[in-house]
C-alpha cells in the first residue's frame, strides 16, 4: 500500500511505485527509478512504523488471549486436529 500509492498520512496519496512489473528476473535493474532517494527513505521509514504498530497490536492481542491460546494448543496436542465445532466448544 505505502510502496505503490503512498496512502499514508505522512507521504499522502501519491504514486510511489518504483518499477514497472516485468516478467523477467533482473529486468528492474535496468529501469529508471521514479522516486527520489529522499522519497525512498521516507517510504522505508513509514513501512517500518507501520510494521512496528502491527507487531505491537498483534502481541497485545496474543497476550489478551493467552489463556484461550494455551487451551487451544493443549487440545491440539491431544487431538492433533480440531474442526470448527470443537474450537467453538473449547473457546466458547
Amino acid at each position: 500500500m505505502i510502496t505503490q500509492w503512498g496512502m499514508n498520512e505522512h507521504i499522502g496519496p501519491v504514486s510511489c511505485q518504483q518499477f514497472d512489473e516485468q516478467p523477467f528476473l533482473g529486468r528492474e535493474m535496468t529501469e529508471l527509478r521514479q522516486t527520489s532517494e529522499y522519497a525512498a527513505q521516507m517510504i522505508d521509514e513509514e513501512i517500518k512504523i507501520l510494521m512496528s504498530r502491527c507487531e505491537q497490536v498483534s502481541m497485545q492481542r496474543l497476550r489478551e488471549r493467552s489463556r484461550e491460546l494455551s487451551r487451544l494448543a493443549q487440545s491440539l496436542l491431544e487431538h492433533e486436529s480440531l474442526d470448527k465445532f470443537a474450537i467453538q466448544k473449547l473457546l466458547g
